[in-house]
C-alpha cells in the first residue's frame, strides 16, 4: 500500500518539478503546496496532488522560505488547533491552525 502512494508522489513530483513556478511570496501568505508522502509521522499531504495549506513563517530568500503546515478540517473542542477565516480572489476559505 505504501510503496503505491510513493509511486504516485514520485510521478506528481516529477510533473511539479518540470514546471517553472515563479511565484511572489510574503510573511503572512498561505499557498496551497505540495509536500508530498514523507516517512513516519512527518507532514504529508493530500488529495492527488499532495497538497495542503501552508503559512508562511518568515522569508529567507527570494525563492525559499519556513512555512507551517495548516489543516483544512475542523477540530472541534480542541486545545491545540485554531480555526480563522480568511477571502482569497478565488474563494472563501477557513482554516484550521
Amino acid at each position: 500500500m505504501k510503496e503505491e502512494v510513493f509511486d504516485q508522489w514520485n510521478k506528481v513530483k516529477i510533473n511539479a518539478h518540470l514546471k517553472e513556478n515563479n511565484v511572489g511570496f510574503k510573511v503572512r501568505d498561505i499557498f496551497w503546496l505540495r509536500i508530498g508522502q514523507n516517512i513516519g509521522s512527518e507532514e504529508f499531504g493530500k488529495g492527488n496532488e499532495f497538497q495542503r495549506p501552508v503559512l508562511i513563517v518568515r522569508k529567507l530568500t527570494h525563492d525559499l522560505f519556513m512555512g507551517v503546515p495548516l489543516t483544512s478540517s475542523i477540530k472541534e473542542d480542541n486545545d491545540y488547533f485554531y480555526t480563522f477565516e480568511f477571502n482569497t480572489k478565488k474563494e472563501y476559505q477557513k482554516i484550521v491552525l
